[in-house]
């Protein structure tokens, strides 16, 4: 019992929810902090460090809490272990419903039998989050066990069932812009998020996904965060992306950049030729022209985020069929997606990765179209 308890406490989360639980405890028993500090021995500032998590309760000192407090030991770190899982639930939950990070501390600052009224209702209000959250785990374990190319039908059929919607997929994409380390970009199209490119968001939103934003003004908003987000990735962090070689040549030919979007011709030039200022400004920005297709689109950014998705807008002809992506935060989840990354990477030409080859290839391709004006 002794090794177990010394092995809960070596782990920081389990201290806070150790300390909110003893807290919890000591006013359901109606009890001050200086009285339980008197019974057990100690002074108010330890106590109240170890309600708060800042202090590391010794084994037999638990012990004296817990009698103090008329309960067995092994009851008081039960009830640390339900609140620990509660409150990792409710971190899911926050995620899923898409609260910003920012603002979690305020629901995670809740004694655990408020934080367990919490999980409950949006257990019970969020039906179809809870499938998502059982699809990702089915999904992120397969992936982790077999790597990506081999989990590709399950992943396609787990974004189908309970893949989040598109609103979801720019609010995601701008978190994972958002936080630090080299990103990757598995794409089916040049993306337009790092480049400044003259375009209607709102319209090309509709032509996207067939459905109007909530609120519009996000689009906005979103695109300038993401580009800032990526100019500041590029001043320490290395970003990869790694695009259909035909699919490019095809969009600067004919501004084809889905089933029901061509983008005029004006808006194409300056797309690409943002995107070679790019590749001349920022050595950490780099585009492979790949000969190949895959069947989904992904991105990620080191080992923290991974939003994988269907290409080419193909959604359902309803709202309720627009599932296009799923979202994995597990470390070795992403550690799949980087070496499938890293193996396509590999296998591209030096002469369709490097650079400035890749950026007299975008020349060359505006000059034969005739978009070099």
């Amino acid at each position: 019992m002794v090794s177990s308890v010394t092995a809960r406490l070596s782990d920081d989360e389990y201290r806070v929810s150790l300390g909110k639980t003893i807290r919890e405890l000591r006013m359901q028993h109606g009890l001050s902090q200086a009285m339980l500090a008197q019974r057990v021995g100690m002074t108010n500032r330890q106590l109240s460090q170890i309600e708060h998590g800042a202090a590391r309760a010794q084994p037999e000192m638990l012990q004296q809490i817990a009698s103090a407090l008329g309960i067995e030991q092994a009851t008081l770190i039960h009830a640390a272990d339900e609140t620990k899982r509660l409150r990792e639930q409710l971190r899911e939950q926050l995620q899923h419903l898409s609260i910003p990070q920012e603002n979690w501390h305020e629901f995670l600052a809740l004694e655990p039998r408020v934080t367990a009224q919490i999980v409950e209702r949006l257990r019970a209000q969020l039906p179809a989050r809870n499938g998502l959250l059982r699809t990702v785990e089915d999904v992120a374990a397969e992936i982790e066990r077999h790597g990506l190319d081999a989990s590709i039908e399950t992943l396609l059929d787990g974004i189908k069932r309970h893949g989040l919607e598109p609103i979801d997929f720019l609010r995601s994409s701008v978190r994972m812009e958002e936080l630090a380390g080299d990103r990757i970009v598995f794409a089916d199209r040049l993306p337009l998020s790092p480049a400044t490119v003259p375009i209607d968001e709102l319209s090309l939103f509709r032509a996207c996904y067939g459905i109007d934003p909530s609120n519009p003004m996000l689009l906005k908003w979103w695109s300038a965060a993401r580009r800032s987000a990526v100019i500041a990735t590029l001043q320490q962090y290395r970003s990869r992306t790694i695009v259909p070689r035909d699919q490019l040549e095809r969009y600067i030919r004919s501004g084809a950049r889905g089933p029901n979007i061509v983008l005029p011709r004006s808006d194409v030039t300056a797309h690409i030729r943002a995107v070679i200022d790019l590749l001349r400004t920022y050595p950490n920005y780099m585009v492979g022209l790949s000969e190949h297709h895959f069947p989904i689109t992904y991105r990620a950014k080191s080992n923290q985020l991974v939003i994988a998705s269907l290409p080419s807008y193909v959604l359902g002809s309803s709202p309720k069929e627009n599932k296009m992506m799923l979202r994995f935060s597990r470390p070795a989840v992403a550690r799949r997606f980087q070496a499938h990354f890293d193996a396509a990477w590999e296998a591209i030409p030096d002469a369709q990765r490097t650079n400035e080859d890749v950026a007299r290839w975008f020349e060359q391709r505006l000059v034969e179209s005739g978009r070099d004006s």
